[in-house]
């Protein structure tokens, strides 16, 4: 919704989707139940083209998309938005140059007079999400928004719902 939404809002933006694989992106991001495609009104479908890897809204906004597995990609594209998808589970070895798929991200999203990043993910204990974590805690302009799988059960099935929370009952994961 919030690819949509700046994609709507920001005629001729520019906006870089950056998942886990090349596979994740399409799949999920992407092609999803709760992908870009399936969320767009229906008179603002953008058009998914996986050969040069974009998406293009009617209003000229467009996006690329980016494995985390390839940082070096992002060298030189800027965008006015990014969404990390899964960004716990991005490989974090610094590339040729010393930088992380994060470092890049956030170099190359720079366009504009307010350029953003969503990153979502369900968390690990990785230094990328504590360092946001961190920087959430000092009031910049890193904004933290929490939910759990509870606060999700109208979308998961009550089976699954059951068995999760049996199986992590009492342990660090349910917390």
């Amino acid at each position: 919704g919030w690819v949509n939404d700046k994609a709507l809002n920001n005629p001729g933006c520019i906006i870089h989707l950056v998942g886990r694989t090349v596979a994740d992106v399409r799949d999920v991001m992407l092609r999803g139940e709760s992908g870009i495609l399936a969320h767009a009104l229906d008179e603002f479908q953008p058009v998914y083209t996986p050969s040069i890897r974009s998406v293009n809204w009617p209003n000229g906004s467009s996006a690329l998309t980016f494995s985390a597995d390839a940082p070096d990609q992002l060298r030189g594209p800027q965008s006015h938005y990014t969404w990390a998808d899964e960004l716990a589970a991005y490989p974090q070895r610094p590339d040729t140059s010393g930088l992380t798929i994060w470092d890049q991200i956030e170099i190359s999203t720079r366009l504009g007079e307010r350029p953003q990043i969503l990153a979502t993910t369900t968390p690990k204990r990785t230094t990328v999400i504590r360092d946001l974590f961190a920087r959430a805690a000092t009031g910049d302009s890193t904004f933290l928004v929490q939910g759990s799988s509870w606060e999700n059960r109208s979308n998961l099935s009550k089976e699954y719902m059951e068995y999760i929370f049996n199986r992590y009952a009492g342990t660090h994961l349910e917390r």
